[in-house]
């Protein structure tokens, strides 16, 4: 894997728009594989549904709409 020290930055094919785009899709990807599972153990183990607050989860949330 490559580092994303600033020579590797400025040799890489990608435009900056592509690269900022590329690092918000892993993000979310990663947030993804980090929420969903604990979300479904929590309804499992707890029966705690967070998808049930709904939109009183977005004071929370990073989000903004």
């Amino acid at each position: 894997m490559w580092s994303r020290n600033l020579a590797n930055l400025m040799m890489s094919p990608l435009k900056p728009v592509e690269f900022v785009i590329a690092l918000m899709i892993m993000s979310v990807i990663r947030l993804a594989i980090g929420v969903v599972p604990v979300t479904l153990l929590a309804i499992a183990f707890f029966g705690f549904n967070l998808f049930g607050l709904g939109s009183r989860l977005s004071p929370f949330s990073s989000i903004c709409c």
